[in-house]
């Protein structure tokens, strides 16, 4: 009897210490001004979907100090917007990865907000661009969402900006290893109830920013680096032919989108990607770029990349290329690393789309 009430005084105690040290979490939070979900975003951000594995979370707010992000109630960032289009509206629709999402920036600051601002200052008002972007997309993700989602949004004009996700599958993918068995999505792990419970506990959520510190901590003084998942592996023998493969089939979703987007009378812009990687690169540029194969073959790969866009849009009416990464310098003043651009690397590429797509809206 003794030993149950003993039991049963320190499970209250370590009860009581657990909500003590909630509530302490929150008030610490409320007080700095720190939004919770912050500390282990893509837990938040993303959710799992049919299809394309994970989509931005509908109705998503986070109003950090560092950076505050808005997903609409269609689940694509930015304001809400009608999904049907109104009348006489001309409607842009944006797709790629983080470069196009905004990364580590507020709404308004992605290249697509501001594109559309530009033509709003600019005296085209009944321009809408939609941010379609999402961190870790690909060709393939692009592809699904047109045919799933973009279509019924009846866009006039579709912008594809993605070359360096897909690099990342290039190396392994074949006919008998098929993309979607390596390739990690954002959210690893399917929902449950430990994972829902954390989400909603402030005080597990600090002590994982804590660890997270400390990890960063400890790595960058004994000079370890995290693995990139699968990336490294055989990174030093890599050759032209181990991305031959991936290489057609980043071409072929190039194709495909095209080809679905001709089909249905939308205009199409194929653009390079601005990106940190070129032939001389300072110490800090390199410190920078991850180098998931040797220097050359990534230049190369580029290279590729870009010829592929280029020759997919010339084969297809009504698609266009556009030279974009020649259009914004490829530098620490417009890049924030490899292929992620600065406050002002996202003006740049706003100010260059504005000025080649201003021929191709309509008088209103």
């Amino acid at each position: 009897m003794l030993k149950q009430k003993k039991f049963i005084s320190l499970s209250l105690w370590i009860l009581l210490l657990l909500i003590l040290a909630e509530l302490t979490s929150r008030l610490f939070f409320v007080v700095s001004g720190r939004d919770v979900k912050a500390f282990g975003l893509p837990d938040y951000l993303y959710r799992p979907v049919a299809f394309l594995g994970y989509e931005l979370t509908p109705n998503f707010k986070l109003n950090h100090p560092l950076m505050a992000i808005s997903v609409n109630r269609l689940g694509f960032r930015g304001k809400d917007f009608s999904a049907e289009k109104p009348e006489k509206t001309f409607r842009i629709v944006c797709l790629g990865g983080s470069s196009v999402f905004g990364y580590r920036l507020n709404d308004e600051e992605s290249w697509p907000a501001q594109l559309e601002k530009r033509f709003h200052d600019g005296g085209y008002p009944f321009v809408e661009v939609i941010n379609a972007g999402v961190a870790g997309y690909t060709t393939y993700h692009s592809l699904i969402l047109l045919i799933t989602r973009i279509l019924d949004l009846n866009p006039d004009l579709v912008i594809v900006n993605q070359t360096w996700n897909d690099m990342k599958y290039w190396h392994f993918v074949s006919p008998d290893n098929p993309v979607y068995h390596h390739w990690s999505a954002v959210i690893k792990n399917p929902p449950s109830m430990i994972r829902e419970i954390s989400k909603g506990s402030y005080f597990i959520r600090f002590i994982y920013a804590v660890y997270g510190k400390l990890r960063a901590v400890l790595l960058s003084k004994t000079g370890t680096q995290e693995p990139f998942d699968y990336l490294h592996d055989g990174l030093d023998a890599l050759s032209e032919e181990d991305l031959a493969y991936g290489k057609k089939v980043y071409k072929r979703n190039l194709e495909l989108i095209a080809a679905v987007c001709g089909k249905y009378d939308i205009k199409l812009v194929l653009s390079t990607q601005v990106r940190l990687v070129k032939e001389v690169t300072s110490e800090k540029e390199d410190e920078l770029i991850t180098y998931f194969m040797p220097k050359a073959l990534l230049l190369s790969s580029f290279d590729y990349a870009d010829s592929a866009i280029k020759e997919v849009a010339e084969e297809n009416p009504g698609a266009e290329f556009f030279d974009l990464a020649k259009k914004v310098p490829a530098d620490l003043s417009a890049m924030e690393d490899h292929v992620h651009q600065t406050r002002e690397g996202n003006r740049l590429i706003a100010e260059a789309f504005y000025e080649y797509l201003k021929p191709w809206i309509p008088e209103n």
